[in-house]
């Protein structure tokens, strides 16, 4: 079974001043796979941003998708060279300065 995206991990981060918006930040995504939750943290509020440690969940608007690591769509590889090829034969002689 694949583990399915259910919703963005955001960090809520008041206001600097009395008065100034309060906002939310993206820091991961919440995953589920049968009757578990995974929570996958990219990033962390810096110290004096005023952050509590709180983490909120927020459905995803994006149709759910499965994360499926044989999906060819997200990363492709480079064409295969000959052994020993560096590229450096490909590149121009002249140097246009």
């Amino acid at each position: 079974m694949a583990k399915e995206v259910i919703g963005d991990a955001c960090a809520y981060i008041p206001g600097p001043r009395q008065g100034d918006k309060a906002r939310y930040h993206k820091i991961g995504i919440a995953m589920q796979e049968g009757d578990r939750l995974s929570l996958k943290l990219d990033t962390l509020p810096l110290p004096g941003t005023g952050w509590t440690g709180w983490i909120n969940i927020f459905p995803n608007d994006r149709p759910a998708r499965p994360a499926d690591p044989r999906d060819q769509s997200v990363g492709q590889s480079l064409p295969p060279r000959a052994a020993g090829a560096s590229g450096f034969d490909d590149m121009e002689d002249d140097i246009p300065f």
